[in-house]
């Protein structure tokens, strides 16, 4: 049931959440390694949004 679900997705984000302090924790030990690959993910997401941004101004004239 709904309940079962709810249950689930509690399971699944403190799965998530522990395992974001497990990356974290690694990447304390490398952290010059861990902020240049956030840099690049956070570049590329900025750079796609751009990207679609320009092609949907493109597509509209």
């Amino acid at each position: 049931g709904s309940r079962g679900r709810g249950q689930a997705l509690v399971v699944f984000l403190l799965g998530l959440v522990n395992r974001r302090s497990l990356l974290r924790r690694k990447a304390a030990k490398n952290l010059a390694t861990f902020r240049i690959a956030e840099q690049q993910l956070h570049t590329t997401v900025i750079n796609d949004a751009a990207r679609a941004y320009e092609n949907g101004l493109h597509v509209e004239k």
